[in-house]
C-alpha cells in the first residue's frame, strides 16, 4: 500500500501525481529531497537536471527571501511525450524528456543550456507557488484582525 503525506489545501490544477514503472535517483540538500524519475535506460541522465534544480532552489530561495520549507521533497518527472517542455505542480515538476534529460556524451552545449533554461525556470515558478501560499496565509490573518479594509 502506498500512504502519502498530507497535502495543503490548494487549487486543483497544482495537484500533480503520477503511476508508471519510471526509475528514481535522488539527492538530499538541505533537509530537501531531489528526485528524478526517468525510464530506467535514461536515469542517469537525470543528474544534471538534479544538480540544476537544487543550485536554482538555492539561488531562488536567497532571491525571493521564502524557504521551501513546507516541502520535504522536489521531485522531477521526464516524460517520453508531452506537450510542453515543463510544467511545475505543487512538489512535482513534469518535463518533456529532452527538456530533463541531458548526456555530455551525445547532447551538445546548447541542449545542456537548455535544460539548465528550463530545469531553473520550472524550479523558480514551484518556489514562487509556495510564496504564493505564504501570502495567502498573511492575507487571512490580517482579514481575520481587520475585516474588510485589508480586502482587496
Amino acid at each position: 500500500m502506498t500512504v502519502f503525506e498530507v497535502t495543503p489545501l490548494l487549487p486543483t490544477y497544482l495537484l500533480g501525481f503520477v503511476i508508471s514503472k519510471f526509475a528514481k535517483k535522488s539527492e538530499t540538500s538541505d533537509g530537501i529531497e531531489f528526485g528524478a524519475f526517468s525510464r530506467e535506460l535514461q536515469i542517469e541522465n537525470t543528474e544534471f537536471g538534479i544538480k540544476t534544480a537544487i543550485e536554482a532552489l538555492k539561488h531562488f530561495e536567497n532571491d525571493f527571501n521564502v524557504k521551501y520549507q513546507e516541502m520535504t521533497k522536489l521531485d522531477q518527472v521526464a516524460l517520453p511525450v508531452f506537450n510542453f517542455g515543463g510544467m511545475e505542480n505543487h512538489g512535482i515538476i513534469f518535463y518533456r524528456e529532452d527538456f530533463l534529460l541531458y548526456d555530455e556524451e551525445i547532447h551538445t552545449a546548447y541542449d545542456k543550456e537548455y535544460v539548465a533554461q528550463t530545469v531553473v525556470h520550472e524550479v523558480k515558478n514551484a518556489l514562487k507557488i509556495i510564496k504564493n501560499f505564504i501570502k495567502m496565509k498573511y492575507l487571512k490573518v490580517c482579514h481575520v484582525f481587520l475585516g474588510n479594509l485589508s480586502t482587496p
